[in-house]
């Protein structure tokens, strides 16, 4: 999200896991859909669906996908079944995971964030799945990559 020079939200962009968390996953739905917001699946919204299964979870984070099933409209589910893993607005990437594995990578060593910039195509990008701030930067011009 960025503001204008008159302070206003140009864009929201949406780096996934916005249901699993809390007990209001169609509200956060609503909410992001009414906003207009630029949007990528997480492991969450994938889980909430049943489009994964949760073995891969943390026995909380398991019960919350599973209760967040339980909560969604046929609707809903839809919508976040119908999320891309991967967007490119503006010239920048989004993505949950890596672009190796966009529900699940976590973005944490060198490797992989070498693996996931030489897939990307912009010049920036945003994960979110890392829950750490952090920059990477690949540089071509050095040879010790």
């Amino acid at each position: 999200m960025h503001a204008s020079s008159g302070g206003e939200i140009d864009a929201l962009w949406c780096l996934g896991d916005t249901v699993g968390y809390g007990p209001q996953p169609e509200e956060c739905i609503r909410i992001l859909r009414e906003m207009d917001t630029v949007w990528v699946a997480g492991n969450h919204e994938r889980a909430a669906t049943g489009a994964i299964g949760v073995d891969e979870f943390n026995a909380d984070a398991a019960a919350a996908a599973i209760w967040t099933m339980g909560q969604l409209s046929a609707r809903d589910g839809k919508i976040l079944d119908a999320l891309p893993e991967v967007v490119t607005p503006d010239g920048c990437t989004l993505v949950h995971g890596t672009l190796r594995w966009p529900i699940w990578e976590y973005l944490m060593s060198q490797e992989t964030a070498l693996g996931h910039l030489q897939l990307q195509e912009t010049t920036l990008g945003f994960v979110g799945h890392t829950h750490v701030p952090m920059v990477a930067v690949l540089d071509h011009g050095r040879e010790d990559e």
